[in-house]
């Protein structure tokens, strides 16, 4: 290895200590005022807060990452897939947890009183049971093409066969430009709700 690339494993490892550090401080803070504060127990902060947890566990993942490259020990995809296994859950459910924030929202919106009137226990069903099937699907799916290659480091991103990742990242992808539409189309409601009234 390079003393380049020993500066660059060195600069990522600090990163994602940083990262740790501060986004789970965010994160710690979001879901202890929701479950403190009973205002901010609306669906939409249930959510939120179920977010927020997601994105801690990838968070504490990274840390196991961070201490496999400060070590430098190169490690098999196997064994770094299992050790990344949290995260690829956890980073599953949070692209299409940010989907379903963002349709909760156009719900609100568009449909006040029918929002009002869904069933939470079904309605939080059905968005975490979406995003719950998505992370069992790529874990199955990575398990099953999995192979014994030998890698420099460990990230997700590498712990994944190489089609496996292709396929996760296009969809997160798509994903995120849903994320994106249904916010636009939300904000087109309320402006055209606005020049009506």
């Amino acid at each position: 290895m390079t003393e380049l690339e020993s500066l660059s494993l060195s600069i990522l490892a600090a990163n994602i200590i940083i990262f740790n550090i501060i986004g789970n401080f965010g994160n710690l803070n979001l879901v202890w005022c929701t479950l403190r504060k009973r205002e901010l127990r609306s669906r939409s902060g249930i959510l939120l807060a179920v977010n927020a947890v997601y994105q801690s566990i990838c968070l504490v993942s990274l840390l196991f990452n961070a201490a496999l490259i400060i070590s430098g020990k190169k490690i098999s995809r196997r064994d770094c897939f299992s050790i990344d296994t949290l995260f690829m859950i956890a980073g599953s459910q949070q692209a299409t947890m940010a989907f379903s924030i963002a349709l909760d929202l156009f719900f609100a919106v568009v449909y006040p009183v029918r929002y009002r009137l869904f069933n939470t226990k079904y309605y939080f069903l059905v968005l975490c049971g979406t995003s719950w099937t998505f992370a069992l699907f790529f874990m199955v799916y990575a398990w099953m093409m999995m192979n014994d290659d030998i890698l420099e480091f460990c990230t997700v991103l590498v712990a994944m066969p190489p089609g496996v990742v292709s396929l996760w990242t296009d969809l997160n992808v798509i994903i995120n430009f849903g994320v994106l539409g249904v916010y636009l189309a939300t904000f087109l409601v309320l402006k055209f709700k606005c020049e009506l009234s």
